[in-house]
């Protein structure tokens, strides 16, 4: 597989990871402003995103931002894309961190959803060092 190759399926797994994450963000803030529940949002979950800080709402949609524009970087082969997604994951984990120390948090997820969240929080690092390590390859050249 070219270099070529593997930065466009980089690219790719960046934009639909932004994506999952910018669709249950738009259903989070449906049910939060009270539009439509159309994932069934109830319980603790439900209680967290009601008790959400609506200063965070703008965070939260920064960093998905960054996030999106990442992918389209590296699909451009713009050496700002480490940086930026650099910078939408440190916003995320700070607002997962605030969030996480909610003490509604520890009831709130159910099922799978921790699962989920681990298995996000690992591909962001990976893409993290993937960005890292095709940085450094270019400075190499």
């Amino acid at each position: 597989m070219s270099s070529d190759t593997l930065r466009k399926l980089l690219a790719s797994i960046m934009i639909a990871r932004a994506g999952y994450a910018i669709s249950l963000f738009v259903v989070i803030m449906l049910f939060r402003f009270d539009v439509a529940n159309p994932a069934n949002i109830t319980g603790n979950f439900a209680a967290l995103m009601q008790d959400l800080p609506l200063a965070l709402v703008p965070v939260w949609a920064i960093y998905l931002s960054g996030y999106l524009a990442a992918g389209i970087f590296v699909f451009r082969s713009s050496q700002i894309a480490l940086w930026v997604f650099g910078a939408a994951m440190v916003t995320d984990m700070s607002l997962w961190i605030y969030v996480s120390i909610q003490p509604s948090y520890q009831h709130a997820w159910a099922g799978t959803a921790q699962a989920v969240d681990m298995f996000f929080n690992i591909l962001d690092l990976a893409i993290l060092i993937s960005l890292a390590a095709l940085a450094y390859l270019r400075a190499l050249r």
